[in-house]
Order: structure tokens, then sequence, then C-alpha cells
């Protein structure tokens, strides 16, 4: 993997992960009411952090894709399962996860975290199958 396709995915990672997270707060805000909503900086800024590293470790472990030799199930278990991995420590470390709330929350909030999950990863799946569709064509009219 050479470092230009690296620089990409540490980009791609951090402005996702911190698009999530946006997204995430965003929403959490606006069920329980804007009036209702506080954290302080030390709070935002372990957000930020956060969702920067878990988008890391989602985007980095990409590189699992090169192994041709490995079939589409076993390389999104992998990534999917380190990007997981790496959300759950997260969570739990910086208690995004309400561990003394009960098993029915912490259950929720893993389904809410994979379905975010798989459609991020849907959509870039969908997006990189266009595009290898888009240079299929392109290569069948060179060889015309």
């Amino acid at each position: 993997m050479d470092i230009v396709k690296i620089c990409k995915l540490i980009f791609l990672g951090a402005s996702t992960g911190c698009l999530v997270i946006s997204l995430v707060e965003l929403l959490m805000i606006l069920s329980i009411g804007i009036n209702n909503f506080y954290l302080n900086g030390y709070e935002i800024v372990n957000l930020i952090l956060g969702g920067i590293v878990v988008g890391l470790v989602f985007s980095l472990s990409s590189f699992i894709y090169e192994k041709e030799d490995l079939s589409t199930l076993i390389q999104t278990t992998v990534q999917m399962g380190l990007g997981f991995i790496a959300l759950f420590i997260v969570g739990i470390y910086l208690q995004w996860i309400p561990l003394n709330e009960g098993l029915n929350v912490i259950v929720n909030w893993i389904i809410i975290a994979l379905i975010i999950g798989f459609i991020f990863w849907g959509g870039f799946y969908i997006y990189f199958k266009i595009e290898a569709k888009k240079i299929n064509q392109r290569l069948k009219k060179m060889n015309q």
C-alpha cells in the first residue's frame, strides 16, 4: 500500500468518523430537545477524537480488500470486526455505551451501531462497484 493511498484512507476515516459523530449527536439533540442537551469542552474533545479513532480503524482496515485470495465475506467480516472492536473499546472507554443502564439499552446501542456501520459499508460498496463498472467500460472501449 503506497503513502498516497494511506493518506487518503486517513483523511477518509477521520472525516467519516467526525461526520458520523456529528450526525449521532445531532439526532440525540433533536430527540431530547435542544434545551436539554449539554456537553462541556472535555466531552466534545472526546467525541471528536473518539470518532476519529473509530473512523481511522474502519478506514485503514479496508486494506483487507487488497487480499484478492480472500472471499468478500471474509474481507467484510475482518474489516467490520476490527471497526466494531475499536468502536466498542472507544465506546466503553468514553462511556458512549451505557453499561449501567441495563442490557436492553446496551443491545439497542449495539444494534444501532451495526445498522449505521452496514449502511456506510453498503454505501462504499455500491460506490466502488459503480467505479469498477465505469473502469471496465473504459477498458472495453480502449480494446475495441
